[in-house]
């Protein structure tokens, strides 16, 4: 149900994963978060789901909506004939000897605005933008490698100045997940000479078919798309889900205990009281007082005569703490997360 995805997690130094689904199971899921212990997942959903953030809520985990991607269809045997805007423009198909080339335009194109991860206010305190999109654009040239992956560059006056992808899906159809201009050349119709010369190659090649998205706030994208003829076909909601159980691992205190409880609520009040107690080990309770907290409870819960319990102080500075108490029972299973913010005085 959810991919690893290892080198970007990797590159930012946080367990991340990635899904893309019609219809979340929130039960599945939310087993294989904590089975995985993820620190960050990016959900890509349907948007015609209204219900989907009274689902994410009830999972317990911190989440933060991103926004929503517009899709589009590219029908290019139906669409006005390309035409080019810049005459002294030159096409490059990417080849090896490009990999550097293509990482600093990816940086250049998106360093305002990559995948969106310094946006959610827990992740942007764990990561910076530079990370976020030099991970980014690690990921595309990597994709490269893949022989049915096109990348195009523009090239004006012995500069390579922009790019698009042309990705292979099956037979008849291609998906340009990205594009980008550098700074200095947009608004001088390098993006619109790219997506010229996409049309005239996909003719050329019999490629009746392109897909295409863009953030909902991109007004230029939708109003290019619209301009040129695409269909829009649907919407995607994007949510960042940040668990937070792997973050900060190497510094957490752990504590092995026996408890004798019947029932979930007698655990509960138990398991607060251990979590207080490691709390006064790892946080200075004399200049921070708890403002907020959360629990994630897996059902169904069973109680267990031994536990273990790890505290970890995720995020941290002057003015604010955010720790996540895990408890595991005797067979090693994650079975209860606790939340607590605390602020300075």
């Amino acid at each position: 149900m959810i991919y690893y995805s290892k080198k970007e997690s990797k590159n930012l130094n946080l367990k991340i994963g990635r899904i893309e689904t019609e219809n979340l199971q929130k039960r599945g899921f939310f087993q294989a978060v904590l089975k995985e212990e993820y620190d960050l997942i990016r959900l890509k959903i349907d948007s015609k789901h209204f219900d989907i953030n009274h689902q994410i809520e009830k999972l317990g985990f911190p989440a933060y909506y991103c926004g929503s991607i517009l899709r589009y269809h590219m029908h290019f045997f139906e669409l006005t004939k390309p035409s080019f805007k810049i005459p002294n423009a030159e096409f490059v198909f990417y080849e090896q000897t490009h990999q550097q080339q293509l990482f600093d335009l990816i940086c250049e194109s998106f360093r305002d605005d990559p995948v969106g991860y310094y946006k959610n206010p827990l992740i942007s305190q764990l990561l910076s933008k530079d990370q976020e999109v030099a991970s980014m654009a690690n990921y595309y040239v990597e994709q490269m490698q893949d022989e049915r992956n096109k990348m195009v560059f523009l090239k004006l006056d012995g500069l390579l100045v922009g790019f698009i992808s042309i990705f292979y899906v099956e037979d008849g159809t291609i998906d340009t997940p990205i594009s980008g201009v550098a700074r200095k050349y947009r608004g001088m119709s390098v993006f619109d000479d790219l997506r010229s010369f996409r049309h005239k190659y996909c003719l050329e090649n019999n490629i009746p078919l392109g897909l295409a998205g863009a953030r909902s706030e991109n007004f230029y994208s939708q109003k290019t798309f619209v301009r040129d003829g695409m269909v829009h076909v649907g919407n995607e909601s994007i949510y960042q889900i940040t668990p937070l159980l792997s973050a900060g691992a190497k510094s957490a205190v752990s504590h092995d205990f026996r408890l004798n409880c019947e029932s979930l609520q007698d655990a509960l009040v138990a398991f607060q009281e251990k979590v207080v107690s490691l709390h006064e080990e790892i946080v200075p309770l004399a200049e921070f007082y708890l403002v907020a907290g959360r629990t994630c409870i897996n059902h169904p819960f069973v109680p267990s005569p031994a536990y273990r319990l790890s505290v970890a102080k995720v995020i941290e500075d002057s003015r604010k703490i955010l720790t996540v108490s895990k408890i595991y029972d005797q067979s090693n299973e994650l079975s209860v997360v606790i939340y607590s913010q605390f602020q300075r005085f």
